[in-house]
């Protein structure tokens, strides 16, 4: 369930879904594209790119302890970031710098792109530093590859694009970097649909087009979808307050009587995150939303409600119960009846672990010193839950971009508000991204052996979707795409 979305949310979070791999092949780089910039910021890039590739040993303990400002929303202790950097170093083969550039006047906030050397592509990170001379880093968002960095791409079709994203999974595959199913459609056709490793490397099944996969906190975007719906019937409001859904078995009063649905949907209620803050182990043999009561009673308030945007599983835990409540229908049940049903998502559903479904596949996740990969069992949910943690396949997931666009599921004035970028970089459980191709929305998902990406091109046409059973399987190959695309699509922005 945790967050995996492009903003760079915690590194406690990406220790345990290794939350970057580098994006994929490309055709050229951008000529003469801008060198890193002098001072400290140019040292806060040299100190990644270094920690990274491993050149450095004292990289990623500066990275930590003085590039990151003390405001970083997450705990970055230096051994939690030692050990992302390690992952790191793996799946992307090391990676080299192409530039940098400042996207304001003050000189607080920029993009940095690198490319890496499994996949050959390229990636861009969005730093936003504080005011004070030091520049120190105090958020991290990974966005899409600006036009100055994509400008020297040739002129791609659309079967182009396709094949160029078939050879990168072919290289992930071979790199064992990648284990799980690809695909990518334009105006409604399927180019390419490709799938590789295990599904389960105890019994040796592979993976294939028609494994389901875990979403992770891809799975907000139905809870999102369900809370549109609602408000389109007149049966809930974003400025309800929680104590008309809620009781005091869930949260104090005092919380109920001051927290909105909306400040829920926009992760700014203020709570803690129960994800975050469970004891390891503790939500493992959760199967119901009761399982999860005493988590959510003990959270506290971290800032006061409508203020702050913080990623917030407890937020879409929360909203799942609010969804139950106003629809007089069980969370699960009503998630199938009114966005899985309508979409034709016949092989999606939050299944019990322990149940009878098929071809669902194990997660995986590498452990470093003992150079194996171990089975995700016991880090995750039995069940999965309002804010993550259900499976569906590549199919699937493009059905539900289809019926979403079309209007299958909610109206344009709904789709307005869920594409409505509210705070940076998932604010109603989709991402809102601009690239040179145009809008993108979507969801990432991950967590210990999940990772799951959906990139829906709202002005280009294009679907891709990236379903993992390792830890950051998916993200690569489907960054990658979008330079791709952005070379594909008639109104590339130039710089």
């Amino acid at each position: 369930m945790a967050n995996s979305t492009p903003s760079w949310t915690g590194w406690r979070r990406a220790l345990l879904i290794l939350a970057t791999a580098m994006a994929a092949v490309f055709g050229g780089l951008a000529q003469a594209a801008p060198a890193l910039p002098q001072g400290p910021v140019g040292g806060y890039l040299s100190d990644y790119v270094a920690a990274v590739n491993g050149t450095d040993p004292g990289a990623s303990t500066r990275f930590a302890t003085v590039d990151l400002s003390p405001d970083f929303g997450q705990p970055h202790d230096p051994p939690a970031v030692q050990r992302f950097f390690t992952r790191q170093r793996q799946v992307t083969g090391g990676i080299e710098t192409v530039g940098f550039r400042f996207e304001d006047a003050a000189e607080t906030r920029g993009v940095f792109v690198f490319k890496d050397s499994i996949y050959g592509g390229l990636r861009a990170i969005e730093l936003t530093l504080d005011s004070t001379p030091a520049r120190r880093i105090v958020d991290f968002t990974f966005v899409s590859t600006p036009a100055w960095a994509t400008a020297s791409i040739p002129k791609l079709t659309s079967d182009q694009v396709a094949s160029r994203a078939a050879a990168r999974i072919e290289r992930g595959c071979r790199a064992d970097v990648f284990s799980g199913a690809f695909l990518v459609a334009h105006q409604g056709r399927i180019l390419l649909q490709r799938a590789c490793g295990e599904a389960s490397k105890r019994y040796h099944a592979p993976n294939g087009i028609g494994t389901r996969f875990n979403l992770g906190s891809a799975n907000k975007m139905f809870t999102a979808v369900a809370v549109a719906q609602l408000i389109e019937q007149g049966r809930l409001s974003l400025t309800d307050r929680l104590d008309a859904y809620l009781d005091e078995s869930w949260l104090p009063k005092p919380l109920l009587d001051q927290i909105t649905v909306g400040e829920l949907f926009s992760m700014t209620s203020g709570l803690d995150d129960y994800f975050q803050a469970a004891q390891s182990g503790s939500l493992q043999m959760n199967r119901t939303l009761e399982a999860y009561k005493p988590a959510i009673h003990a959270l506290k308030l971290v800032s006061r409600p409508g203020e702050t945007y913080a990623y917030s599983n407890t937020a879409y835990l929360l909203l799942g119960l609010v969804v139950q409540k106003a629809s007089g229908e069980d969370y699960y049940d009503y998630v199938r009846r009114h966005v899985y049903g309508p979409a034709g998502m016949a092989s999606s559903d939050s299944y019990a672990l322990d149940g009878p479904e098929q071809n669902l596949a194990t997660g995986y996740f590498y452990v470093a010193p003992a150079k194996a990969w171990f089975e995700n069992r016991t880090g995750v949910p039995l069940r999965g839950a309002p804010d993550g943690g259900g499976y569906s396949t590549v199919g699937d997931m493009l059905r539900f971009a289809g019926a979403l666009t079309s209007g299958k599921l909610v109206t344009p004035a709904s789709l307005e508000l869920l594409f409505k970028d509210h705070r940076p970089p998932s604010g109603t459980g989709f991402f809102v991204m601009d690239s040179p191709a145009g809008r993108i929305v979507g969801k990432d998902g991950a967590g210990l052996g999940i990772s799951a990406e959906l990139d829906i091109y709202l002005d280009a046409g294009w679907v891709v979707v990236s379903l993992s059973n390792y830890d950051d399987g998916a993200r690569a190959p489907l960054e990658a795409m979008r330079a791709d695309i952005a070379a594909a699509s008639p109104g590339q922005a130039r710089p």
